[in-house]
């Protein structure tokens, strides 16, 4: 798959642009503390990853259960942040290619924490729209952020996402757009 013929570069940004250094080894366990008194006894050993978890709890049990998790994403990234280390080659391209490309960025990360790091990367006017976990209701790979993307009239062809996880897949094909590791990606841009 080559992003050469397409117009809109849809980026994840947590191990695509960035790599964002968060202890995540709780983030479940916190996850079910804090929806248990709404949801029950539900077993997120059901579901392929928390994500999937999320979306069929938030289908199920609405906007509480979706607030809380929300603001659960946002406090926990705040309180295990420690750092980040950018994807050079990712970040140069965006900067270097404004000029041939819309960008947009789709992350499942707060707008708190990436907010900061984009604006030292110089990245923080690069992108026509940025689609955070604040900012929609079902998160990855729910098609939910792409209609926050998507500019009405325009071809689904032209579109590409580029990322790293089977989120971002399953993300890319339930948005009916096509898919581009990161890792081939940048072999694409470094020839």
């Amino acid at each position: 798959m080559s992003f050469l013929n397409k117009k809109y570069l849809v980026f994840d940004f947590d191990g695509t642009i960035d790599s964002l250094i968060i202890d995540w080894s709780n983030s479940r366990k916190e996850m079910m503390t804090s929806i248990k008194d709404i949801v029950g006894d539900q077993s997120l050993e059901d579901f392929r990853n928390s994500y999937y978890f999320q979306i069929e709890m938030i289908k199920e049990f609405g906007d509480e259960v979706s607030d809380k998790l929300i603001e659960l994403s946002k406090n926990y990234e705040k309180e295990n942040y420690s750092s980040h280390h950018p994807n050079m080659n990712a970040v140069d391209f965006i900067k270097n290619n404004q000029d041939k490309y819309k960008f947009f960025l789709w992350t499942s990360n707060h707008i708190e924490t990436i907010s900061p790091v984009l604006k030292e990367l110089g990245l923080d006017q690069s992108f026509q729209v940025i689609v955070s976990r604040d900012s929609v209701k079902l998160p990855k790979p729910d098609a939910e952020g792409f209609l926050q993307i998507y500019i009405p009239g325009t071809d689904k062809k032209d579109y590409l996402m580029i990322g790293d996880t089977s989120n971002d897949v399953f993300a890319a094909e339930n948005s009916d757009i096509d898919y581009l590791d990161i890792n081939d990606f940048e072999r694409e841009i470094t020839k």
